[in-house]
């Protein structure tokens, strides 16, 4: 090979890349720096990752060659009692977490070699957050937060080393991230645009993630993906402003929350009247949402919120074109408006453009945008009341994505509808096809979850024994497997590596 030329080797496989003639490419994520080492000849380079206690992911290392060949590639790891390395090609191997710990793996070829930081951790659940967006984040029986998926708009906090998605040449985290910015929370929420925002137990909230008109506060910071005109972004944890004391928190493209008193508060943009306060004047400080109505929860979505009163009355307020607040009308309202039809409602989900809910005889109702067929009646004619879904489950929850909706049977089988074939983005109903559905489908395999949340274009659920599985779209590392390259998957996959 010529000197100064410079070949990269790789493997076609999940969770890595490397810089090829000035591409970007990726290692498959983690929690510690990705590093690399190199003779006159040779450059091996290797990334960090999370996995789970019991589970398996794939690693790849990449060889530059700059002069000469490389020699077979050697794989090891410092201490084989915490994560195993096997090889499984010239330049991939799978992990396997034994034990919870840190350790190093190493990547040898000749001279040179990499080492990527492993952290293993007993990831076993016991809450799910995700809210139509591109990331999730998650709560350990072990007290850790933990978030993957897009990192673009600084979602997963001041993580050092954030991966580049190759399809969507993003920053990502394809394997769960331990949040280890302070404060410690006792609760989280992710947004539909990259947000995130964690609860105190004193109810003190703090959001970080993307800063436009520094609603979240003053920075000087940006984010800059590859191939993105920056844009204001915090990646560090930062106080909300005021003294509003939270018990929840729900964040779409609006900030909401609910004190213990059952009061609604919402904050950013109000375009839309999405903040429900009466007026359309952007808010840096929650402001009280107006009709004097006390809600026993409230559930944000794109430019839309609703909440829920305790004797089941769906109230709904912000953006309408689509009939998504449910009042029979298309109209913006500023000001919260009543769903129409009477229903006594246990929960709700809005989405971007249509909304869901569970009555509390188990029956689903969706109105709203329906092109795609997520209200789940059999049509595709969008509503601006509620239509019944179609079927006989009786479910306890409902949630909704961009444009699928999903819901949880009261035995924890998981039903979705709705869109599932758009180009690059399929398999968010989890039934095994990339086929869209007016009506409810079933997920596949023979998972039973107590939990189930709906993102952009994925789904996640979570079983009683803690584990979470995942499955849709994968270009920004949104199901947590490790892998960026094998862009979606139509049926459960688990998260860090869990079978």
């Amino acid at each position: 090979m010529l000197l100064g030329q410079r070949v990269a080797v790789l493997a076609t496989h999940i969770g890595s890349c490397a810089l090829v003639i000035g591409m970007l490419a990726c290692g498959g994520g983690g929690d510690g720096p990705t590093s690399s080492g190199a003779n006159d000849s040779v450059t091996v380079s290797l990334s960090s990752a999370t996995v789970a206690v019991g589970g398996v992911i794939p690693r790849l290392a990449t060889i530059t060659l700059v002069s000469g060949h490389a020699d077979p590639l050697q794989w090891s790891s410092e201490n084989p009692a915490l994560a195993k390395v096997d090889p499984v090609g010239v330049t991939r191997a799978t992990v396997t977490g034994v034990a919870p710990g840190s350790v190093a793996i190493r990547a040898t070829a000749g001279r040179s070699s990499a080492a990527a930081n492993i952290t293993v951790l007993d990831l076993t659940f016991d809450a799910l957050a995700l809210n139509g967006g591109r990331h999730a984040c998650a709560h350990t029986r072990g007290g850790k937060f933990v978030c993957w998926g897009d990192h673009g708009e600084g979602a997963l906090g001041p993580i050092t080393d954030p991966e580049i998605c190759p399809t969507q040449i993003r920053p990502c985290g394809s394997t769960p991230r331990v949040l280890t910015a302070p404060p410690a929370f006792a609760q989280i929420a992710v947004s539909h645009g990259g947000g995130t925002c964690g609860l105190t137990a004193d109810g003190v909230a703090y959001c970080w993630g993307p800063n436009p008109n520094d609603i979240i506060g003053p920075s000087s910071e940006t984010c800059a993906p590859p191939e993105v005109v920056p844009f204001p972004c915090i990646h560090t944890p930062t106080q909300v402003r005021g003294d509003v004391r939270f018990a929840s928190l729900s964040i779409g493209a609006v900030y909401c929350g609910l004190t213990a008193q059952g009061k609604a508060y919402c904050w950013g943009a109000n375009d839309r009247g999405q903040l429900g306060d009466g007026t359309q004047t952007m808010r840096l400080e929650p402001t009280p949402v107006s009709g004097g109505l006390t809600f026993t929860s409230l559930s944000a979505g794109n430019l839309h919120a609703c909440g829920l009163t305790a004797a089941g009355a769906a109230y709904c307020w912000g953006a309408n074109e689509s009939g998504q607040l449910g009042d029979a009308s298309t109209t913006d309202r500023a000001s919260p408006v009543v769903v129409a039809g009477g229903h006594t409602f246990a929960a709700i989900s809005p989405g971007r453009d249509h909304t869901c809910a569970v009555t509390l005889d188990g029956a689903a109702y969706c109105w709203g945008d329906n092109t795609f067929g997520q209200l789940g009646d059999g049509t595709t004619s969008p509503s601006a009341v509620p239509k019944p879904v179609s079927g006989s489950a009786s479910f306890s929850a409902v949630t909704t994505g961009l444009e699928h909706s999903c819901g949880l049977t009261t035995s924890g089988r998981a039903w979705c509808w709705g869109q599932n074939n758009a180009p690059q983005v399929q398999g968010q109903l989890g039934d095994g096809t990339t086929r869209s559905s007016n009506v409810p489908v079933a997920v596949v395999r023979d998972l039973a979850f107590v939990e189930l949340r709906a993102g952009r274009a994925f789904t996640c659920g979570r079983t009683a024994e803690g584990k979470i599985y995942c499955w849709g779209d994968n270009r920004v590392g949104q199901l947590g497997t490790g892998d960026v390259e094998r862009r979606n998957s139509a049926t459960p996959v688990g998260v860090a590596g869990v079978p």
